[in-house]
């Protein structure tokens, strides 16, 4: 960019930037309210811990998470529960 238009263009950035995104009780309350005709609903909460980034876990301790895959596309498919499951 041209030195030159560096200072109009800044003092239009926020109008630029777009409107900012949804603040998190909102997208949780969007979340919460979806439902299907076929009766799904949905349960969403808020979580407000902060988690470490790049945590490491053994292959071990990978294949421990209780996990059952479902019959239709088991590998997006899952559930993930508090007590171990059978293998599929």
């Amino acid at each position: 960019m041209e030195p030159d238009r560096a200072p109009y263009v800044q003092l239009y950035h926020d109008q630029l930037a777009g409107p900012s995104p949804p603040q998190h009780p909102t997208v949780v309350e969007l979340i919460s309210a979806t439902t299907t005709q076929k009766g799904l609903t949905i349960q969403a909460a808020y979580d407000a811990h902060v988690y470490p980034k790049g945590v490491k876990i053994t292959k071990d301790q990978f294949e421990a998470i209780p996990l059952s895959l479902h019959d239709w596309h088991g590998d997006w498919n899952y559930t993930i529960s508090h007590t171990p499951q059978p293998s599929n």
